[in-house]
C-alpha cells in the first residue's frame, strides 16, 4: 500500500484518510439509528464489520511509519486512531448488545461453546499480541519502557490498531454477550 500512496502529496493522503474517517462517522451513524429501534440491520452491521476491518489495516499499514524512516514532528494521526478507537469501541458495544438479544432465544450448551470459542480465540489474540509487543520492542532501537506514551510516536501506531486488537474485540464482545444472557437466565430462575 505504501508503494501506491508513496507518489502522492502528504496532503492529499491525509485528506483520503481523513475522509475515510469522515465515512467511519457516517456509518456509526447509521449504526447508532439501529440501536434506537431493537432489530438490527444486518447490511448496516456487515459494512461496519468491513469499515473496522480496513481502517485497523489503513492505521497498521499507512499510518505508522517504520522505525528506519524519520517521522517529522509527531503523530499527525493521533486524532484518526482516537477516533477510530472510539468508533471500534462503539461497535462492539453494539455487537455485545444485539448478540445478547439474539442468544437469548438459543439454548445454553450453544451458549456455552461460543463462551468457549470466544475465550480460546479471545485468549491467543491476546498471546499473539504480547508477542507482537515484545518484537516490535526488539526490532526498534530505542526504549520502550513507558508503555503509557506510546500513543504519542508514529511508529507505534500498529501497537493498538492490529489483527489481534481487532480478533480480540470481537472475542470480547461475543464473551460478555454470552456472559449477560448467562446471568439473565440465571436471575429468572432464581
Amino acid at each position: 500500500m505504501d508503494d501506491l500512496l508513496s507518489g502522492l502529496p502528504d496532503s492529499f493522503i491525509l485528506l483520503l484518510l481523513f475522509g475515510y474517517l469522515a465515512l467511519g462517522i457516517m456509518v456509526t451513524i447509521q449504526l447508532r439509528k439501529t440501536m434506537k429501534t431493537k432489530r438490527l440491520n444486518k447490511k448496516i452491521a456487515y459494512v461496519n464489520f468491513f469499515y473496522h476491518a480496513v481502517n485497523f489495516y489503513l492505521i497498521y499499514d499507512v499510518m505508522t511509519v517504520p522505525p528506519q524512516v524519520s517521522s517529522g514532528n509527531g503523530n499527525p494521526h493521533i486524532p484518526h486512531v482516537f477516533i477510530s478507537m472510539y468508533f471500534f469501541l462503539y461497535f462492539c458495544y453494539v455487537v455485545v448488545h444485539h448478540l445478547a438479544d439474539i442468544l437469548l432465544h438459543k439454548n445454553n450448551r450453544f451458549i456455552l461453546l461460543c463462551m468457549c470459542i470466544a475465550c480460546l480465540f479471545g485468549g491467543v489474540s491476546v498471546i499473539f499480541q504480547l508477542q507482537f509487543v515484545s518484537n516490535v520492542k526488539v526490532n526498534l532501537g530505542y526504549p520502550m519502557g513507558n508503555w503509557w506514551y506510546w500513543w504519542t510516536d508514529i511508529h507505534l501506531n500498529y501497537l493498538y490498531f492490529n489483527q489481534y486488537i481487532f480478533l480480540f474485540g470481537i472475542c470480547a464482545s461475543v464473551f460478555i454477550a454470552t456472559l449477560l444472557v448467562l446471568m439473565r437466565r440465571h436471575k429468572m430462575l432464581a
